[in-house]
Parts: structure tokens; sequence; C-alpha cells
């Protein structure tokens, strides 16, 4: 897929012009795709880490296995850090019993406050924020449509459908009506009109 890239953006380049507007909204897109991978690359690792290290200093069996969990698991919005902590939890369990398992679900609770809320905003800077609701509903149908694959890749592939539907202009009005309208208008031009 990789390797097609530049012959597909040819090719769309051929059919709608360089500087076309279906042409910017295409690359302010796959902007967003690659800035949301590296935010939540970013938020995943520090998660990761100290979900690890934590786990690490209380002495639960497989500590690094659990922070790499929580790191490939965090992509999934949402459920993602729910579903890395399980194990652990169980380990805890095994292992302490139910204070251990208590101290890991605290655990998991603050770092998620802490993390997927100001750490995560503000790598983020809310330049591509989408609806709760519209990422809620992408992840489950993602996830439904594809498993788990679906799930990791639910973001881009839900900014790939609101990039075609705002390439149409019968349908551009949804994006407006869920609230991601903002996607796609020029920076440029707000700030000229604020």
């Amino acid at each position: 897929m990789l390797l097609e890239i530049p012959a597909i953006t040819a090719r769309l380049e051929a059919r709608y012009g360089r500087e076309s507007e279906t042409m910017q909204n295409l690359t302010k897109m796959i902007g967003y795709v690659i800035d949301f991978i590296v935010v939540r690359t970013e938020t995943n690792f520090i998660h990761g880490m100290l979900f690890g290290g934590f786990l690490a200093i209380i002495g639960v069996q497989g500590a690094i296995l659990w922070g790499t969990l929580t790191f490939l698991l965090g992509y999934i919005p949402f459920f993602g850090l729910a579903i890395a902590a399980i194990p652990a939890i169980f380990f805890a369990w095994l292992q302490f019993g139910l204070p251990g398992a208590l101290a890991v679900i605290v655990a998991v609770c603050i770092l998620n406050l802490i993390i997927e809320n100001p750490v995560y905003s503000w790598l983020a800077a809310r330049k591509f924020e989408m609806p709760a609701l519209i990422v809620i509903l992408s992840v489950i149908f993602w996830g439904w449509l594809l498993g788990l694959i679906g799930m990791l890749l639910s973001i881009p592939f839900t900014l790939i459908i609101l990039l075609f539907i705002q390439l149409s202009d019968e349908l551009r009005w949804i994006n407006k009506m869920i609230g991601v309208g903002h996607l796609f208008e020029d920076r440029t031009r707000k700030e000229g009109q604020e």
C-alpha cells in the first residue's frame, strides 16, 4: 500500500488538479491521520512506561509485558486501556490477593485520568478533536466489522470516511451536523475572519 501511494496521488492530482479543494482536503486528512498516530504513540508510550513501572515496583510478574500490552492496546480509544489492564489485575490478584488487585485497579484509574485527559489533550492540542460519541461508535463499528485490527485503526478509518463525505457536495452537511466540519476548515481563513 505504501509503495502505491505516489501513483494514487498522481492519479488524484491528474483528476482533480494539484490546487483543488479535493486535494487540499485529502492532504489535511492525511496530516490528521499522521498526527493522530504520532500523538497516540507518544501518549501510549508514557502510559505503558508508567503502568509497567508501577507493576514492577509492586512486584507483579510480567510487568514489562503488561506495560507493552498497555502501549499497544492504547491505540483503541476508550476501551483499549481497560482491556490491557485486565491481565495485570488478574496476575496481581493471583500474587497478592484482593489488595494487590485493588492497588492495580486504583493505579489504572489514576493513570488513565492523568494521561488520557491532560497529557493526551496537551499533546493533541485538540486539532483533530472529534466528538466522543463519534469515536465510540467508530470503535464499536470497526471492531464489529474487522475485529481487533478495526478497533486499532478505527480513528484513521473514520477520518477517511469523513474525507469522502466532505468531498461530496451532497453529503458535506453530514460532517457539519455530526460536529467534524472544523476538520476541513482552512485555518488561515478562519483566523482572518476573527
